[in-house]
């Protein structure tokens, strides 16, 4: 045996790794973890992005448009809505958007004589901010019935931005009486109940996403996204099973009253219920839809949940914009693709 071959065979001459294999291993699960969170914050930090500035808005508002409303649409009148560009390719050049308004101070056309009328009341997500008026769920829907034949109605845009259940209320028996529809539509949105001077202070809900990168480790960015993202799933659940839920029991009485204002006048009424564009189909939020599915049903309307036609496609496939998640387009054909069917039912 040579000296070489002698001191091979001695423990200490072996490689490390067999000396010690356990300490080996975690080693090397620890090299494993940090190359992993290393490649991980490059990719978050690729897909943070730049700040991105919220959109501006100029509305054209007036006060007081029917009592207890607080303000209402100038008849006539334009709204005009800009954006800091058009990420997803889907606004009109230079990222701003005008929508002329027509003599009742709504969106779209207004029927003809003889026509018959859906009223379709509801917020923001119903007037369609980001979207032509040709692309909101309303046109498309009277579009899809006008292939049905001769006598299609007209589906008519009653959304106001930043109304809620107690707004479209006061606002419902004016338009019941002149317009006279054949069938009233109230489009639900989970934030409805809540006050905008609420969600005013609450700022980081989940219609504008935050729009500053966080400093520091990404990757803790996004976990706290996750933390704000839970916190801000129970503050809207606050205004329906919490602290807040006189404002739920409002609102369930408006959308009480808009049923009875409708069987007065001998108009079949429903209830749509359009979640939140932000971890669509997410059980977080079906407390709230269930709770509006037993309203509904209580105040004797049809119901409708658009969450399964919305759950289809990724969530940011459906925003306007990264900081703006009203609807846009592709989602209102989705909307419109699960109405048309239950509108057309509704006036049978």
């Amino acid at each position: 045996m040579t000296e070489t071959q002698a001191a091979s065979d001695r423990p200490d001459a072996a490689p490390l790794g067999q000396r010690y294999p356990l300490l080996t291993r975690m080693a090397l699960v620890a090299l494993s973890a940090v190359a992993a969170v290393g490649v991980g914050e490059v990719f978050a930090r690729v897909t943070a992005g730049t700040a991105l500035v919220p959109r501006l808005t100029d509305y054209g508002f007036l006060p007081g448009a029917e009592k207890g409303a607080p303000y209402g649409f100038r008849p006539g009148g334009t709204a005009t809505f800009t954006w800091d560009g058009d990420p997803y390719g889907t606004l009109p050049e230079g990222a701003q958007m005008q929508v002329q308004l027509n003599r009742a101070g709504l969106r779209g056309p207004l029927p003809s004589p003889g026509q018959r009328v859906v009223l379709v009341v509801g917020d923001s997500f119903t007037f369609g901010e980001g979207v032509a008026t040709a692309d909101t769920f309303v046109a498309q829907t009277t579009a899809r019935l006008a292939n049905d034949g001769a006598g299609a109605p007209l589906l008519l845009n009653a959304g106001v931005p930043g109304y809620g259940t107690s707004d479209e209320r006061y606002r419902f028996e004016a338009w019941l009486k002149r317009f006279k529809p054949k069938a009233a539509v109230l489009v639900y949105v989970p934030n409805d109940p809540i006050p905008v001077a609420d969600s005013a202070k609450r700022g980081n809900d989940l219609m504008n996403r935050r729009t500053q990168p966080r400093r520091g480790l990404q990757l803790l960015s996004l976990l706290s996204r996750r933390r704000d993202n839970d916190a801000t799933r129970r503050w809207y659940l606050s205004y329906y099973t919490g602290r807040h839920k006189q404002r739920w029991a409002q609102a369930k009485a408006d959308i009480a009253a808009m049923a009875k204002a409708s069987e007065a006048s001998g108009v079949p009424f429903a209830v749509v219920y359009f979640p939140l564009l932000h971890e669509v189909g997410s059980p977080g939020y079906a407390p709230m839809r269930d709770l509006v599915a037993v309203a509904a049903d209580a105040a004797g309307a049809r119901f409708l949940d658009l969450t399964p036609a919305l759950a289809a496609a990724p969530t940011d496939a459906l925003w306007v914009h990264p900081t703006d998640h009203h609807p846009n387009a592709r989602a209102h054909g989705l909307v419109a693709g699960a109405l048309a069917p239950f509108v057309a039912e509704l006036l049978r």
